[in-house]
């Protein structure tokens, strides 16, 4: 399961309507699954997402309850900024102060990975 996760601009942080997004996902799979509760939910979150990961597991904690995620747990899986450059054709890990290429120091790049916010599985029973 694969689910992009969409951003909403509601509440005091940003990451609270990102957590209320996630709910929905995971509420609308568990009963599409036949699922009545959700223990744990896992989604990966880019380097360069603009999502901080500490907020967003306090809204999720704040948010699931009276829910049939009541009980989960958020998994966060952190994935790096993978950049590739133009000008000598590498692959790097980008640092987000500095996404020049180490080899040549170009600013010619693309970014492989890096912006993904998505639900990947959820688990309960």
């Amino acid at each position: 399961m694969t689910e992009y996760v969409r951003i909403r601009k509601e509440g005091p942080i940003h990451e609270s309507g990102i957590a209320g997004n996630i709910i929905e996902i995971a509420e609308k799979a568990a009963k599409k699954n036949g699922l009545s509760t959700v223990r744990r939910v896992d989604v990966q979150i880019g380097a360069f997402s603009g999502v901080e990961p500490e907020l967003l597991t306090f809204a999720f904690s704040v948010l699931k309850k009276k829910t049939t995620l009541a009980e989960a747990e958020l998994e966060i899986i952190k994935l790096p900024l993978l950049l590739y450059c133009r000008d000598c054709e590498t692959d790097y890990v980008g640092e987000s102060e500095d996404l020049r290429c180490p080899i040549c120091l170009g600013e010619n790049y693309d970014i492989k990975q890096g912006r993904e916010l998505k639900v990947i599985a959820i688990s309960g029973g």
